[in-house]
Parts: C-alpha cells; sequence; structure tokens
C-alpha cells in the first residue's frame, strides 16, 4: 500500500512500519503497572503470559514487564514467561502447567482477557484459590472477566474513542478529507485505566 500510495492506518506497531499512522494499546504501561502493583503487594515470583505467537505486542509486553522488575531488583525468569493460546481453553492448560510444575509462581499477568476465565476454572480444578492462594492481573476487562469471582484486577479500554481515532486519522490521510479532517491530538499510544479487582490482595504467608 505505500508503494501504491493508498492511505492507510494500522491497529497495532510492527518492526516493519514505514511511516504510516499507528494506534496501538499501551502494552507497555500494562506491563510496568502490572508487575509494580504485583510488588507493592508483596509478591515476588510473578509470572506473565503472554501471545502464543510472535506478534509485536508480546515482545514489547515482555520486555516491558522484565524492566519494570528490573527496576525493582528482581530478574524475569525465562520459566515464567509464558506463551497462551488467547482463549479459556488456553488459560485452562496454563493453570493446570503450573500445578503440575515445581517453584510456582504466586501471581500471574494474563495479557489476554479470555485466558483469565480459564485459568481461573483450571486454578481451582487443582485446589489452588485464585486471589487466595495467587494474585492475578488481566489485560482488559471483558464481558467473561465480569462474572468470575473473585472480581478481577484489570484495565478498561476506551474502545468507541479508539475506533473514532483511528477513523478520524485515516480520513486526515485521505487527500479529498485532509483539508478538513484533523487528526486526533495526542499520542498513538492508546491509555488504559487500572480498574482494582479482588484477585491481587497481597502476598499469600506461606
Amino acid at each position: 500500500m505505500v508503494k501504491r500510495k493508498i492511505p492507510f492506518i494500522a491497529l497495532g506497531r510492527s518492526e516493519t512500519d514505514l511511516g504510516q499512522p499507528w494506534f496501538d494499546l499501551d502494552f507497555e504501561g500494562f506491563a510496568k503497572s502490572a508487575v509494580t502493583r504485583l510488588f507493592d503487594r508483596g509478591y515476588r515470583k510473578i509470572a506473565i503470559s503472554s501471545a502464543s505467537d510472535d506478534t509485536n505486542l508480546g515482545k514489547i509486553f515482555i520486555e516491558s514487564a522484565r524492566m519494570a522488575l528490573l527496576a525493582k531488583g528482581i530478574e524475569l525468569d525465562d520459566r515464567y514467561i509464558f506463551r497462551t493460546p488467547p482463549n479459556e481453553r488456553g488459560g485452562y492448560q496454563l493453570a493446570q502447567h503450573l500445578l503440575s510444575g515445581p517453584d510456582r509462581p504466586d501471581a500471574m499477568v494474563l495479557v489476554n482477557e479470555l485466558t483469565s476465565v480459564g485459568f481461573y476454572r483450571g486454578l481451582r480444578d487443582g485446589g489452588i484459590e485464585p486471589g487466595r492462594d495467587m494474585g492475578i492481573i488481566g489485560f482488559r476487562e471483558s464481558p467473561q472477566s465480569r462474572y468470575i469471582s473473585p472480581a478481577l484486577t484489570c484495565f478498561r479500554i476506551d474502545l468507541h474513542g479508539l475506533g473514532r481515532a483511528l477513523a478520524q486519522t485515516l480520513l486526515s490521510t485521505m487527500p479529498a478529507y485532509r483539508e478538513t479532517v484533523a487528526p486526533p491530538p495526542g499520542s498513538r499510544v492508546w491509555p488504559i485505566e487500572l480498574i482494582e479487582g479482588e484477585s491481587d490482595p497481597g502476598c499469600p504467608v506461606p
């Protein structure tokens, strides 16, 4: 599209951007906020579950979590980095894997909102209570996550506003609208808002 000079906008960043406009969710802010919140509540064996493929968001999330932990004096153990399919089954399998191995983490950060439902179920089927025995933070509030208990600590995203910003920015790149439609101001990294739940009350006493 760049070679053909077709106006477009990307939802997400990549390592091959050619100067086109893009918007991306704040995966850096998510990783930093989640890891810092867990650390401040006493968790030290913090694990993360990222995308199951090589999408750029996974790289951004993992590196940001690693840097946030280093700022607290902890190295992110490679054994605590997991690649999980973005669905309930993936979350369930992740929980079962953790329960079957040694040195279980005391907290988990899930980058996909659907995995939290399966993760809760997988922990309970193994005798581990979410929130009480393991702290959990999810990425995005979703219809599914609203009905799990304890309430999931996660982040709210203004998807309606993001959609409008994408459309407005795309229009501003088109010759027919360039003079009348101004691109939205501000960063291209779309903000997120923390929703405090009950899934990360503090590190359980050994």
